[in-house]
């Protein structure tokens, strides 16, 4: 592989900006996916306004198709991920 296709590699699968994670009302994350500044969202239920805006924000980045990322509190997270959007 020549370091132009290794490159293009990282760029493309590798350099994916997280962000969101201190967000904590849907408008908030709203923005951010207005202005293209985040590839994966990651929302914090316990930080953000509970499981409904939670829930607000997944069906939000499915929307936009942006991926979306629980951010720590596994054991909360995993009951609100099973929540169809």
């Amino acid at each position: 592989m020549t370091s132009t296709a290794w490159l293009h590699c990282v760029t493309r699968f590798l350099s994916k900006s997280p962000a969101g994670e201190y967000g904590y009302h849907l408008e908030y994350f709203r923005t951010m996916l207005a202005s293209r500044s985040v590839d994966v969202l990651q929302a914090d239920i316990g930080r953000c306004a509970g499981l409904t805006e939670w829930l607000r924000i997944a069906a939000t980045c499915a929307a936009l198709q942006t991926p979306y990322s629980a951010h720590c509190g596994p054991s909360i997270h995993v009951q609100a991920a099973t929540v169809p959007t």
